[in-house]
């Protein structure tokens, strides 16, 4: 789960970043206003629902399995003390 985690985020957030700083250099070389770009605007959204759904619901999912664990670790040791 960690490694999933860590790639999702990490690659989301490295294509956006990397993806940013392309188009700002292609805004300041242009002598004219650019469109702005569906490329970037698609990353910095897959970005914000990457912030606001995704990682607070696998942190969300994290603590759950990690509370089933210990309940189960609790009863196991209430069981064998019987």
């Amino acid at each position: 789960m960690f490694v999933l985690a860590t790639v999702v985020h990490g690659g989301i957030f490295s294509a956006m970043w990397t993806y940013l700083g392309v188009d700002t250099a292609a805004r300041l070389e242009a002598a004219t206003s650019l469109p702005p770009d569906p490329l970037l605007q698609s990353l910095l959204t897959l970005a914000l629902v990457n912030g606001f759904i995704v990682s607070p619901a696998a942190m969300a999912y994290w603590v759950r399995s990690m509370r089933e664990k210990s309940k189960k670790r609790r009863f196991k040791i209430g069981q064998s003390s019987l």
